[in-house]
């Protein structure tokens, strides 16, 4: 049952107060039951007027059903009159001109629907909504399609359904918008489908649902809704109301990337991508992204811009990547403006700007995305585009990692561990690092290895430093790999082992660390692991004291005072002792001193 308000809105008899203006349900009103009217009209079909013709079903989203709360009764096989023929003419007069001339077209619908044509007041509604021939006015579409919905027109019963769903100038009842959208979808209307399927997906104004949703989608989608087809699939790739089925998925991904939504583009590229549904094809998902990107989709750009970042399916082009990441970046896509961060920041594609990184950092930052959070922190601990601030920088490193970044939690254990921007704390310090090597986090992994080694926070316990120097190893982290070779050289932690301690160095070598080149030279110049070489060692150690490490610096500056590997030369040995004295190397201080240059 429902009653009417002085403001013209029909309510639930259950409600006792307007759900547009709020007014209090009057002691005595007409009321009406919305199912009775449907079931003693079956089959009519509701002329232009909502008056019924007595001429069987319709079909179609045109279709008109039983009127709700229509101002005068119907009478079977009443002809128009003058009136309504007129207001019948200007309609489809109106119609005929709406695209050459809109303000006319709005002019002639205005006046029909004045006489109560209902698909004039649809259509005018439909004037307002996109400012068709006037500016548009949302309140008075919905106005309108109320009007309309109430006399039938299912068109409107969806239009009138989708305003209450989304507050669109009227107070928003998701509620309501679910029981005008049911009679929309009773009456065939298939967009009506998609948004009836949305409210049981998302739980609004019913119960959530996925069953149902599916329902609605799935009988859309096989009606060739593009919208629903989306759905759908989502619905299958996710296991939501349906058995997981990516093979489903891609193919209700396909069927509407065919028609172009860009949407499903975007999906089925990432199928592709990943190997999902698909055979994994790079050359197929850069061309459904593409098309995807070509249409509009932000997170299509973004992978389109990916893949030229990462040259993967594509030639390596950050030029390309950067043009397609500002684009997405501008659309609003919080990975494209990092990744626009990125390019700034390391010159790819642009010419390196550190403040202009931090802006795009910043834009997306400021919408809570983890990642840029992380990055501008570091530019604040590192001074890059910002004034240096530890401080500011912890707090963007928390921020982070309590969005459940993993670069950003090892960040704020770092912070505890050193002391930076918050009180020194190894508890804290270790509590981070484990968390986010929980998380995948390679560095958090060989932090917690040091954290072990060095009894920081924790038990000094050599077996479990070299488990998480492993772990970390085991992904090709750098100092992990240093690390564990040291272990093995000293035999802590694990049996001592030359051999296993020269790999690991040799390892850490090629992945940049400047110790392991030292350590390299040790090994040569001792012979562990293998065949002793001073020639061999002053080759790394040289290396390793070009990359400036004092460790080095000091063992190519003894070579040189011996003459091991070398010619002896004093002057290139006080040269490169003095070096590493500055770098408070103490061997080389003391090896000074020695020679009188202390």
């Amino acid at each position: 049952m429902a009653w009417e308000c002085s403001c013209g809105n029909y309510n639930d008899d259950k409600a006792e107060k307007c759900l547009r203006c709020g007014a209090a349900k009057p002691a005595a009103n007409f009321a009406f039951d919305l199912d009775a009217q449907l079931k003693s009209t079956a089959g009519d079909l509701f002329d232009l007027f909502g008056r019924s013709s007595g001429n069987g079903g319709a079909n179609g989203e045109a279709a008109y059903t039983a009127p709700v709360g229509q101002d005068s009764p119907a009478q079977d096989g009443e002809p128009l009159t003058e009136e309504e023929q007129r207001a019948e003419e200007l309609f489809r007069e109106a119609m005929d001109i709406v695209d050459d001339d809109p303000v006319k077209s709005f002019e002639m619908l205005t006046e029909a629907a004045a006489t109560g044509h209902a698909r004039a007041e649809d259509e005018l509604g439909e004037s307002y909504f996109y400012g068709r021939g006037v500016d548009a006015d949302y309140e008075k579409a919905a106005y309108w399609y109320e009007r309309a919905a109430r006399k039938g027109v299912v068109t409107a019963q969806y239009n009138f359904g989708y305003c209450l769903r989304y507050g669109e100038g009227v107070e928003k009842n998701p509620a309501l918008a679910a029981e005008w959208l049911k009679k929309a979808v009773e009456n065939g209307s298939i967009s009506a489908r998609l948004e009836l399927g949305d409210l049981y997906y998302f739980g609004e104004g019913v119960t959530r649902d996925y069953k149902k949703a599916v329902e609605h989608y799935r009988y859309g989608a096989e009606n060739d809704n593009i919208g629903c087809q989306t759905k759908l699939a989502d619905c299958y790739y996710y296991g939501r109301g349906v058995e997981q089925d990516y093979g489903e998925a891609c193919k209700w991904y396909e069927s509407a990337a065919e028609e172009d939504n860009a949407y499903a583009q975007y999906s089925l590229g990432y199928c592709y991508e990943k190997g999902q549904g698909v055979e994994q094809c790079w050359a197929d998902a850069v061309k459904w992204y593409r098309r995807g990107a070509e249409n509009g989709n932000v997170s299509a750009q973004c992978s389109i811009a990916d893949c030229y970042y990462y040259g993967t399916g594509v030639v390596r082009d950050y030029g390309e990547a950067c043009a397609w990441y500002k684009t997405s970046a501008d659309g609003g896509h919080l990975g494209a403006q990092s990744k626009l961060g990125d390019c700034y920041f390391y010159g790819y594609g642009v010419a390196q700007n550190y403040e202009e990184a931090c802006a795009w950092y910043q834009k997306a930052a400021d919408e809570d995305y983890a990642y840029a959070q992380y990055s501008l922190g570091y530019c604040y601990e590192k001074g890059n585009g910002v004034p240096q601030n530890y401080k500011k920088a912890f707090e963007l490193y928390k921020k982070s990692a309590e969005n459940g970044n993993s670069s950003g939690e090892c960040a704020v254990g770092d912070c505890y561990y050193y002391g930076t921007g918050v009180a020194k704390s190894y508890a804290d310090a270790l509590k981070w690092f484990e968390k986010a090597a929980e998380h995948g986090n390679t560095r958090a992994a060989s932090k917690l290895g040091d954290c072990y080694y060095y009894g920081n926070g924790v038990t000094k316990d050599y077996i479990k430093a070299c488990e998480w120097y492993q772990k970390a190893a085991d992904d090709d982290y750098a100092y992990a790999q240093y690390s564990l070779g040291y272990c093995y050289e000293k035999g802590e932690g694990v049996s001592q082992n030359y051999k296993k301690a020269f790999e690991l160095y040799i390892k850490a070598f090629g992945n940049g660390n400047a110790s392991a080149i030292a350590k390299l030279g040790d090994c040569y110049y001792y012979g562990r692991g293998v065949d002793q070489s001073y020639e061999k060692a002053v080759e790394y150690y040289r290396i390793g004291a070009d990359k400036g490490n004092a460790y080095a610096q000091y063992s190519l500056g003894y070579c040189y005072e011996q003459g091991q590997g070398v010619k002896s030369n004093r002057y290139r040995a006080i040269d490169w002792y003095k070096k590493a004295a500055a770098q408070g190397n103490e061997s080389a201080e003391k090896a000074l001193k020695k020679m009188g240059e202390g």
